[in-house]
């Protein structure tokens, strides 16, 4: 006759077919609550006197990517000058996945508010970069999309994901002298001319 050791933190999850010996999972299982279990279980005979012994069985709850990476915060700001170097860092994004392995390895991409590529993110760490010169008169603030999904899988239905805004504000940089509308001017005036009081020629 085979049994399993009491144990509360078991009770519920797992039975044991008392003439079959067979193990069988009886509850729900959640390898982020709990990935492993130890159980106890004993096996006694029908003799007279009963003997009886015990084993232990080690069991691993294998990971399902049963989770999205999230975001926190979902809202990013940074600033970065319009002279600023190609390659220069802005700031940098993350996101987890509490899944293991491939399910829980996250890597990050900016899906909308970029047309001109202007900002590159990494896509192993959400750090993101100056890609090209940058030029507040021809555009002062950016807000970016970036995505951040799990490598669970090469079609989209099995990737999980969750997504962020980056609010970008480029800094002016005092980089345009002024200039003269119009020049060069040519004016004209007699020579007998007596000053004007208001001193326009």
């Amino acid at each position: 006759e085979y049994s399993l050791s009491p144990d509360s933190a078991v009770t519920g999850v797992f039975s044991l077919g008392p003439v079959d010996g067979l193990l069988r999972v009886a509850g729900r299982l959640d390898r982020e609550t709990r990935a492993n279990y130890t159980l106890e279980i004993r096996a006694k005979d029908r003799g007279e006197p009963p003997r009886a012994t015990k084993t232990n069985i080690f069991i691993r709850v294998l990971d399902e990517n049963d989770n999205s990476p999230v975001f926190d915060p979902k809202q990013y700001s940074a600033s970065v000058a319009e002279n600023a170097s190609i390659g220069a860092s802005v700031l940098q994004v993350s996101a987890t996945d509490v899944d293991e392995g491939l399910n829980g390895r996250v890597r990050y991409a900016i899906v909308a508010g970029d047309d001109n590529r202007d900002f590159s993110i990494s896509e192993d760490t959400g750090v993101v970069r100056v890609a090209k010169n940058l030029n507040f008169e021809r555009k002062s603030r950016y807000v970016l999309t970036v995505r951040a999904e799990d490598c669970a899988g090469n079609s989209e239905e099995s990737v999980r994901h969750d997504t962020a805004n980056i609010s970008i504000s480029i800094i002016d940089i005092n980089d345009n002298p002024p200039t003269f509308l119009d020049s060069p001017y040519v004016a004209y005036i007699m020579e007998n001319v007596v000053p004007s009081p208001s001193g326009y020629v």
